[in-house]
């Protein structure tokens, strides 16, 4: 997402328990709410990756299922599924890699914890330091020792199970390790690994930030290998650094060809809020908002949507919507604290400033003169009896 519509990244509080507190009791198209052992093994890891502690994530991380998942339908030698059994358990497993993409200022917290068909899932939100928005599902299963563990996510921005994602790294090995497999695979993954080199290339050209490069090997690509969605996805991040046209053209395609995939509602809020297609864009926050069964915090994006159509009163009522339905999050009121200034209401400047040290673990400058938003209010009595009652011991 690009800065004009998300807001500038802040310091995150986190409340897990809190925020799944107002999950209604009530029976729901998603499921009904989960037996409290589920409810507390969840709020217990969001607790501990909100304290930066991966362990109980990793401990709760089926990694030996999440691998037979993976490998279903392959037929691969015990010695290469315990390679990327060993692979996955090492430092760039996915619980460290969501307490880096956390940082000191992002935030993993869960929307509900619900039970449909005989499994159980649980919703996170993840907002990374930069500001950046993703979703994990989470498949939970409980053991017959009454131990919880996940088995699998479905991580939205990649719009697929994490399962899946290995599967890819499975079948490049293959391809380079163990030809012999490959005539017994199945149709779409031979036909993968028809196209490994050039799939590999791009993938090395996206990490090392060829971005030009990983659109010039996805064009050389069959449009059947093309419509794979990690690859789709990784036009779209590369289109984003090297033109908005081909960005907005990517998109397009994508949502044309997975138009219920909820990683297609995140993009299309981008996309059409580039092109100052509000209505569409709204659409689109109203679809994810459907997807997810409610998250408060998707107010931001009416917010602002609203902000740029000048209408302060609905974006501030917007903010003032996440900061009640969303315990914890302190984002809307950076929002908030910029209106205020607008407005020259210095007092409700202060007073919002004055939360944000206390609560949300924020420490502003003691000069704000030279920094432009605060100019105005740094000249006001408001803000000489705020540095005053903030310096008291």
């Amino acid at each position: 997402m690009r800065q004009s519509l998300l807001l500038a990244p802040v310091y995150l509080g986190l409340c897990a328990q809190a925020c799944l507190a107002v999950e209604p009791k009530e029976s729901h198209p998603l499921g009904d709410p989960a037996a409290p052992e589920y409810r507390e093994f969840v709020e217990e890891l969001s607790k501990t990756m909100t304290a930066r502690e991966p362990a109980f994530f990793q401990d709760h991380l089926n990694l030996e299922e999440l691998v037979a998942r993976a490998l279903r339908g392959i037929p691969i030698d015990p010695e290469m599924s315990a390679g990327l059994l060993k692979g996955i358990s090492e430092e760039g497993n996915l619980p460290n890699a969501i307490v880096r993409a956390l940082g000191d200022k992002g935030s993993y917290l869960p929307l509900w914890v619900r039970t449909a068909k005989g499994r159980t899932r649980a919703m996170m939100r993840l907002v990374t330091s930069e500001g950046a928005l993703n979703y994990h599902e989470l498949l939970l299963v409980k053991d017959a020792s009454g131990r919880i563990e996940a088995t699998d996510i479905y991580v939205f921005v990649s719009g697929e199970m994490m399962s899946q994602t290995l599967r890819r790294g499975a079948l490049n090995i293959i391809a380079s390790q163990k030809q012999s497999i490959v005539s017994r695979l199945l149709e779409g993954d031979q036909n993968y690994l028809k196209h490994i080199d050039t799939i590999a290339a791009l993938h090395r050209a996206t990490l090392s930030g060829n971005y030009q490069q990983v659109l010039d090997l996805y064009a050389k690509l069959p449009a059947k290998i093309q419509a794979d969605k990690s690859l789709s996805i990784a036009r779209i991040q590369a289109s984003l650094h090297v033109d908005e046209k081909l960005y907005l053209a990517a998109l397009d395609d994508f949502t044309k060809q997975f138009p219920h995939d909820p990683s297609g509602d995140l993009m299309l809020i981008d996309a059409t809020f580039l092109r100052k297609d509000f209505d569409k864009c709204l659409a689109a926050v109203e679809s994810l908002n459907k997807r997810l069964g409610g998250d408060p915090y998707l107010n931001t994006f009416r917010a602002s949507v609203a902000l740029v159509q000048g209408k302060t009163d609905e974006a501030k009522k917007y903010f003032e919507a996440v900061v009640a339905g969303a315990p914890g999050v302190v984002q809307p009121y950076f929002a908030l604290v910029e209106i205020s200034m607008t407005e020259k209401d210095f007092a409700e400047t202060a007073r919002l400033m004055t939360y944000l040290e206390k609560e949300g673990g924020i420490r502003f400058p003691d000069d704000l003169s030279d920094t432009p938003v605060f100019a105005e209010f740094s000249k006001s009595k408001e803000f000489a009896a705020w540095q005053a009652k903030r310096r008291k011991p």
